[in-house]
């Protein structure tokens, strides 16, 4: 079987193009005799069209595309979209072949059981991995990281797993560059345990708020790579692959090395350049005041658009103006305005403002604002994770440059910028080596007493502020640290007084397994976290599963020693009465066996523990209850769970 990846970057919604771009993909593979190509996940809507995919004319011109496409490609292809149905989006892919166009998943259960599942909507299949028959072949097909592992631990089983995610590129996690992360191991255990080539089509450019790195793959089931492709670069490439070989591969290829700085570097570089360009803009204005966030900021602009579409507004004072300016001739910037801060302040103070610093920031920001209106140019802000998170001084919480500004930098803390700036200055030396050292530590936050150098008092920061939004670390787990109890409160006061802030702030991509925006808090809940005798534990999802199953048999409103002897989902095994211990209800230690089973698919036992916890929220509405167990209708449906873990099937 020859199989084809399509590494593509496109414009979501610009459905005429898209089909152009596809179908001469797809005339290289057929020229190479392709018996199956694979298009990344955002080819056709991006990875998330958001209300897009319920609006009927949207989805009307998407099916036409659909139905062109069906018509022109001479290659059986598998085609990723985002199916939207009862107010919810979910992954889903078509299987394009003869002319006729299939949903995988309606594919998928009409070959594994003879029909669809009785009572299953498309838009309920939709978002499944499913296992169809290609060119003689079983081929999965999997959305996440956590249905690739379904194949991996036998819960699904295929001969070659088409990888099509829709999660793009994750700082924290390295298997999100693809290819590269092969050379530390990712993927091997995953085609091992599968015994099934693992086609992993990954696109390249930013969709969203999401940038997808490209270095699409072809791996043997025994680890070896048969193919792969650039990190971000538009790409297709054809490879053979034997569903019976029993390996080695006669020629192997060598998984380019991982380097987290360049990686993430161009992952900026693409995210701003998309952001400008698909946006129809003519280019870029950014402010350069000589700090190592505006410094980089200004060299992530350059490498994105060229220099001749930067627009760079230096301000600043002493050295900093010095150092700014010495970035800016440096990156060969040519439009370049300058503000002389004693202007700026000289207007601050003819306003009659108060705080003349904040003013003067403001200002500089609407002076960048009218410069981007008028030569309609994308806003960059240098604003980072550790500016957003607690602002620069307890007086400004608020980053610069905030009006609809894109901050390349603002899902990366100070720490990680400081990085990249020695990285940038390896491919060329242009920012200032006094810039490169000009951290602006955010003050009056105690760091001066536990560390000697910014550096260190930065680092000590952005490890705390990383143990909190990354780790959920509260005040008595901070306060074990080196800010101790004082410091870390007022940590968290300052994160939380930023939050208002942080809302009216730049966009910026997500690059980073949680940002700010995914760790928002309601403004008007007055909770504060205080110390505790030991710092909380977080269970695990076989603790968890145990205790909610436990509550909901002591309420007896679940058998589930009757309901065990036939899950409701074929991935799951069902559990042994034999395992069953004295005093052990027949409901805990069925569970305890699923979650501790380690032949139990992971992302099934998470749907149940999902389910469980949504049972318990439910617990406080005794018509919705009753509903649901069916004592209200006579347990004909209409409940709250039809089918899964708590149903009456």
């Amino acid at each position: 079987m020859k199989v084809a990846i399509a590494q593509m970057n496109t414009t979501p919604g610009d459905f005429d193009a898209i089909v152009d771009k596809m179908c001469s993909y797809d005339t290289v593979a057929h020229a190479y005799g392709a018996d199956l190509i694979v298009f990344p996940s955002t080819v056709m809507m991006g990875c998330d069209p958001l209300s897009l995919a319920q609006c009927p004319g949207y989805i009307l011109d998407f099916s036409s595309a659909m139905g062109a496409l069906s018509e022109r490609l001479r290659t059986p292809a598998i085609v990723p979209f985002v199916a939207g149905g009862l107010g919810e989006s979910m992954p889903e892919a078509a299987l394009i072949r003869n002319g006729a166009v299939l949903p995988l998943s309606i594919a998928g259960a009409v070959s594994n059981a003879g029909q669809p599942k009785l009572g299953m909507a498309a838009s309920t299949l939709a978002g499944s991995p499913a296992v169809v028959s290609i060119a003689g072949v079983n081929v999965g097909v999997a959305y996440t990281f956590d249905e690739l592992e379904l194949f991996a631990s036998g819960g699904l089983s295929a001969d070659v797993i088409c990888f099509v995610p829709f999660e793009g590129y994750d700082v924290d996690e390295q298997a999100t560059c693809f290819a590269p992360s092969v050379s530390d191991g990712c993927f091997v255990e995953e085609a091992k345990g599968a015994d099934a080539w693992i086609v992993a089509a990954n696109a390249v450019g930013a969709f969203g708020d999401l940038a997808f790195v490209g270095g699409s793959f072809v791996m043997a089931p025994w680890g070896e790579l048969a193919a792969a492709s650039r990190c971000f670069a538009e790409d297709v490439f054809v490879c053979d692959i034997d569903v019976k070989g029993e390996g080695p591969l006669a020629n192997p290829v060598a998984p380019p090395a991982f380097d987290r700085e360049r990686i993430l570097w161009d992952a900026c570089v693409l995210a701003t350049r998309d952001r400008c360009d698909k946006q129809g803009l003519s280019g870029v204005a950014v402010v350069c005041d000589g700090s190592i966030s505006s410094s980089v900021t200004c060299a992530i602009a350059v490498d994105a658009v060229g220099p001749m579409r930067v627009h760079a507004l230096v301000c600043g004072a002493g050295e900093e103006l010095e150092d700014a300016r010495g970035v800016v001739r440096a990156l060969k910037i040519r439009d370049v305005d300058e503000l002389a801060a004693r202007d700026v302040e000289r207007a601050a103070v003819a306003l009659g403002g108060n705080e003349t610093e904040d003013l003067a920031r403001g200002l500089v920001e609407a002076r960048l604002g009218a410069w981007a209106r008028a030569g309609e140019l994308l806003t960059l802000s240098s604003a980072d994770k550790t500016e957003l998170a607690v602002g620069s001084s307890s007086y400004d919480p608020a980053p610069a440059a905030r009006a609809a500004a894109f901050a390349p930098l603002g899902d990366i803390y100070r720490s990680d910028v400081m990085r990249l700036a020695r990285y940038r200055n390896t491919v060329s030396p242009v920012i200032c080596p006094r810039a490169a050292q000009r951290l602006c530590v955010p003050a009056d936050l105690g760091l001066e007493g536990i560390a000697e150098t910014d550096e260190q008092c930065l680092s000590e920061l952005d490890a705390s502020l990383l143990a909190h939004f990354e780790h959920s670390y509260g005040l008595t787990e901070l306060a074990q640290g080196r800010l101790g109890e004082e410091g870390a409160a007022r940590l968290l006061e300052r994160v939380r007084a930023c939050e208002l802030a942080r809302r009216h702030g730049p966009l910026y991509p997500l690059l980073s397994s949680r940002s700010l925006s995914e760790a928002q808090v309601p403004l008007m809940d007055v909770w504060r976290d205080h110390m505790r005798p030991e710092p909380l534990h977080m269970p695990d999802e076989g603790e968890l599963t145990r205790a909610v199953v436990g509550v909901a048999h002591d309420l007896g409103v679940y058998d589930a020693a009757a309901k065990m002897d036939a899950p409701t989902t074929p991935l799951a095994p069902a559990a042994s009465p034999s395992l069953a211990t004295p005093n052990t209800p027949a409901s805990a230690s069925a569970i305890a066996f699923m979650a501790d089973d380690p032949e139990v698919p992971k992302a099934s036992m998470r749907s149940r523990v999902n389910e469980a916890l949504g049972y318990l929220q439910e617990l406080s509405d005794g018509k919705r209850m009753r509903e649901g167990l069916g004592g209200d209708k006579g347990g004909q449906g209409g409940g709250i769970w039809p089918d899964g873990f708590f149903s009456d099937n």
